[in-house]
């Protein structure tokens, strides 16, 4: 729900400049059965005492993907990401390596064999990672989308 609303706000924003989120686009390009389980999610989060007895069919990639198409979203609106964002951005990439651009594919999948990112907690990645990603924020580092 949270990732819906988020993501809901930066599309508003993103198409008041004519950067509108591809979330929706990416929605219909997937099998019915996945949109229909996409909608139910949002529609049992914002209704849930109506199917309060009902199983919801949640796909962990929905609200992942909303969240790493609000983080798009936030850097088409302001400029870049912020250094929560970055962090976020690498561990989902690690996580799902497909989903980034075939250019840093290799690099992503290197850092993940060589250097055993990601093979914790993300609770653990972020403890480890998180200072490292201020500082180089801190000295005008400036992420780009993957």
């Amino acid at each position: 729900m949270l990732a819906s609303n988020a993501h809901d706000c930066y599309h508003a924003l993103g198409k008041k400049i004519g950067k509108p989120s591809n979330f929706k686009t990416w929605l219909e390009a997937m099998p019915k059965s996945f949109q229909e389980r996409a909608q139910y999610i949002q529609d049992f989060a914002k209704h849930g005492f109506k199917d309060l007895d009902e199983d919801a069919p949640f796909d962990l990639r929905i609200a992942e993907g909303l969240m790493v198409e609000s983080v798009s979203c936030h850097e088409q609106v302001y400029g870049k990401r912020s250094p929560l964002m970055g962090l976020y951005m690498a561990r989902v990439l690690l996580e799902h390596p497909t989903w980034s651009l075939p250019n840093v594919r290799p690099q992503i999948l290197e850092g993940a064999s060589i250097y055993n990112l990601g093979s914790g907690s993300r609770k653990q990645f972020f403890d480890e990672y998180s200072p490292r990603m201020d500082e180089l924020f801190a000295r005008g580092f400036h992420s780009e989308s993957p």
